[in-house]
């Protein structure tokens, strides 16, 4: 997601809402996978959406032992200016189940009197939908 400012006096990005639609088992097949996909974007936020309360974090120490540059944490309020654009990268993923979620990123402008309408992060008014690779019964990787 590419975030940026209109106007020179920039916006703030207040918080990030993710709601869990449902869940239910993991999907059992061919799970394809895309590694090594380039470097990691400036503000990285993981999302595990089958823990209870859904996990959001700034991001994920990286489960291999390959050393990687990890990106600078999240945090908000996160102010853009004028002349930036942030980029924002979601990786969502459910550790045991297959899942629907769907996100709210709130944001305001300085000077608002009333709250902005969230930006509604879904897959065109429908959840997206993640599972969790435990009932792979086999593992194709891809390149794009």
């Amino acid at each position: 997601m590419n975030i940026a400012a209109t106007d020179p006096a920039g916006i703030v990005l207040e918080r990030l809402d993710v709601k869990v639609h449902g869940c239910r088992a993991a999907v059992a097949g061919v799970h394809a996978v895309r590694p090594g996909a380039g470097p990691p974007p400036p503000l990285y936020v993981q999302i595990v959406v089958d823990e209870t309360p859904v996990r959001v974090a700034a991001y994920a120490k990286p489960r291999s032992a390959a050393p990687i540059d990890l990106p600078e944490p999240v945090v908000m309020p996160l102010p853009v200016t004028g002349n930036d654009i942030q980029r924002l990268e979601i990786v969502v993923e459910s550790l045991r189940r297959d899942c629907e979620w769907s996100g709210r990123l709130y944001w305001s402008a300085p000077g608002d009197r009333q709250p902005r309408p969230p930006v509604v992060i879904d897959d065109g008014g429908q959840p997206f939908r993640v599972t969790a690779t435990v009932a792979k019964t086999d593992t194709m990787s891809t390149f794009v």
